[in-house]
């Protein structure tokens, strides 16, 4: 069976990253989390919607988040869908996670690139254009389920 995904969005907070067990006998693993603002690809007048995926990364991936991804960088991110179940202590009441585990993650594009014009060659000379803020939509955390801290201990 096939388990591919890949997306593009912003990363909405600073990655959050811990070391979590790994697998028996093994030194302790490297763990990010951190999600992404996906657009839609059609629009609701003139907005698109927009998904809030949770992703998650270990080892060499989750290393280059920590050091290299921060708030509101456009980033590719490509794995598997994952979903698990949890129960949190004392509680009888079994909750969800569904996310992404990454595998390969990567710069979309630069923010200064994506204000520049493209140079197609001709004699056109390029236009002032100042460097285009980027702005996450705002979101809540009402908008996913909780992370467990023991989910994967």
């Amino acid at each position: 069976m096939l388990n591919i995904v890949t997306l593009e969005g912003r990363i909405v907070s600073d990655p959050e990253t811990k070391h979590v067990n790994g697998k028996e006998g093994k030194e302790p693993v490297l763990s990010a989390t951190y999600r992404l603002a996906v657009e839609r690809d059609y629009k609701v007048g003139n907005d698109r919607p927009v998904d809030y995926v949770t992703c998650k990364s270990y080892g060499a991936p989750a290393s280059f988040a920590q050091n290299y991804f921060h708030k509101g960088d456009l980033v590719i991110v490509s794995g598997r869908i994952i979903s698990e179940s949890y129960q949190k202590k004392g509680e009888d009441q079994k909750s969800y996670f569904t996310g992404v585990q990454v595998k390969d993650c990567y710069f979309a594009r630069k923010k200064a690139e994506a204000a520049e014009p493209k140079d197609h060659g001709g004699n056109q000379e390029p236009a002032n254009i100042e460097e285009k803020k980027t702005s996450v939509p705002e979101h809540t955390d009402d908008d996913m389920p909780p992370l467990p801290d023991d989910l994967y201990q």
